[in-house]
């Protein structure tokens, strides 16, 4: 927080919030407990101050990074796969020292590599953590699941699946339902899925 600017009386107050604290239920306190890193869940500061504890994890990423709440994604263009793996491997060290320094757990065993090519790209396998991360040929982003030959055939059955199943689910009560519940039914589960991300897929 001091690197953003933020001192003085300010900087005291969110310190105490962060450093300092205990249980109140009725009149009865529990004693004070310390905490040295993190930011506490549920709290409506919360996601702010996780921004804040996570804004430097990019610093010395060569490859382009995607940070959400419980997913990290690192994207690079390379057509010499020597290269690529070079880059993504020195970036993958960096991550793991930012993650020692300020105890963030990445769990290499959900961590997954995907090569989109139209060419055979065979490279080295990328380690993290000491870990050998598993080759996918599909991804899910955000939602979206994306294939390592940027077809969207795979996600679009995906896709139609999940869509029947709402509709037969929809169906079975028709008859029971007035039409502008079911209308809202339908905007708010069904239509949604068709929807999201369909700048993306559907972009014709």
């Amino acid at each position: 927080m001091q690197q953003l600017g933020i001192v003085g009386s300010l900087l005291n107050l969110l310190s105490s919030y962060l450093f300092r604290q205990f249980i109140l239920l009725g009149r009865s306190r529990s004693d004070l407990k310390y905490t040295n890193y993190g930011v506490p869940q549920g709290s409506v500061l919360g996601p702010l101050l996780f921004l804040i504890y996570v804004n430097d994890i990019a610093t010395n990423i060569k490859a382009s990074i995607s940070l959400f709440p419980h997913d990290t994604t690192l994207f690079y263009l390379d057509k010499c796969p020597v290269h690529l793996h070079s880059v993504l491997t020195q970036d993958l060290c960096t991550l793991h020292r930012w993650s020692e320094l300020w105890n963030v757990t990445f769990n290499p065993q959900k961590t997954a590599v995907m090569t989109i090519s139209k060419y055979r790209n065979d490279h080295p396998p990328l380690l993290f953590k000491n870990t050998h991360l598993t080759e996918t040929d599909r991804h899910k982003h955000l939602g979206l699941l994306f294939h390592h030959s940027l077809s969207w055939h795979t996600y679009i059955i995906h896709l139609h699946q999940k869509v029947m199943t709402k509709i037969n689910r929809l169906r079975s009560f028709v008859n029971h339902v007035p039409r502008h519940a079911l209308l809202t039914i339908y905007k708010t589960n069904i239509l949604l899925v068709f929807d999201s991300g369909s700048i993306i897929y559907d972009n014709f």
